[in-house]
């Protein structure tokens, strides 16, 4: 990638895709973009926000590393955006998913989280991921193939706003549970 490959943050910093600095992580940055993309690609009934996705992750956790970690495991997408599972395993995607991976790893280092995600929060995401298709999709066209029992939890469907907000204040949160 050239030097050219960068975008600017909400709080006017230059993200470089490929060679991220820590400084270049910035959680205000994360909860503003997250706040402000919708899941499943806009293809819901109404706005749903990755950041409030996020939050309903967290809250299925008690372990106070756990509840970070869940929180920030889509933080990647606030520097290059969603993209739906099934586009993101096609082979041809490998330089997508390996620059994405690098930025999850630098948002790991940034935030002292666990270098790998954890299957635990794999699991519960996908069970989210059911719950959402569930409650704020049209009725599915096909069998998605995911046999999960879906969590039971009512989603608000925040405006980006208060979606930012409630970030936000889970992050403090968890800030202060780590911190004890």
């Amino acid at each position: 990638m050239a030097d050219k490959d960068w975008i600017q943050t909400y709080t006017g910093k230059k993200f470089c895709f490929e060679n991220p600095t820590l400084q270049d992580i910035s959680i205000v940055d994360i909860a503003h973009s997250l706040s402000n993309i919708c899941r499943f690609n806009g293809h819901c009934k109404q706005f749903y926000s990755v950041a409030e996705h996020s939050v309903y992750l967290s809250r299925q956790f008690e372990d106070p590393q756990l509840v970070m970690e869940a929180l920030l495991d889509d933080a990647a997408e606030a520097y290059i955006g969603d993209m739906s599972r099934p586009l993101k395993n096609i082979n041809e995607m490998s330089a997508y998913r390996e620059i994405e991976k690098g930025i999850d790893y630098k948002i790991r280092v940034k935030f002292n989280l666990a270098r790998e995600r954890n299957q635990q929060i794999i699991d519960v995401d996908t069970r989210l991921l059911i719950m959402e298709r569930n409650q704020i999709m049209s009725r599915p066209p096909d069998d998605w193939g995911i046999k999960v029992e879906p969590l039971k939890i009512k989603i608000q469907c925040l405006n980006p706003s208060e979606a930012k907000e409630f970030f936000e204040q889970r992050y403090f949160q968890c800030i202060r549970m780590i911190n004890g």
